[in-house]
């Protein structure tokens, strides 16, 4: 059985992306910012913000991401497992496939 990871994800890029790039490969990172806007049960007005770590490599890291950036992306969720002085930690990310630009501050 095959199994679905893809998600479809709008938002602001939220601070400067960090490019690293070696003689073999680029590796870009950024943090996208979304906010929701709904009505609870009382009616009240709420807005409900949620970051998330995306990476890109080689060519998506040509696209000029800055501060501010609206972005829509194609990507698929990863999740990364390390330990460090015997802790286990954990994150999850998403891996961009395809990124487009919306608006650009």
């Amino acid at each position: 059985m095959n199994e679905i990871n893809s998600l479809l994800l709008e938002g602001v890029v939220s601070g400067e992306p960090l490019l690293n790039e070696t003689s073999t490969t680029s590796v870009l990172n950024f943090t996208i910012e979304h906010t929701r806007y709904y009505k609870n049960k009382a009616g009240e007005d709420v807005e409900e913000k949620s970051q998330f770590k995306v990476v890109a490599f080689n060519s998506m890291c040509k696209i000029p991401l800055k501060n501010g950036s609206e972005v829509r992306l194609v990507g698929r969720l990863k999740q990364n497992t390390w330990d460090k002085d015997g802790v286990s930690h954990s994150e999850v990310q998403i891996v961009a496939e395809h990124i487009e630009i919306i608006k650009s501050k």
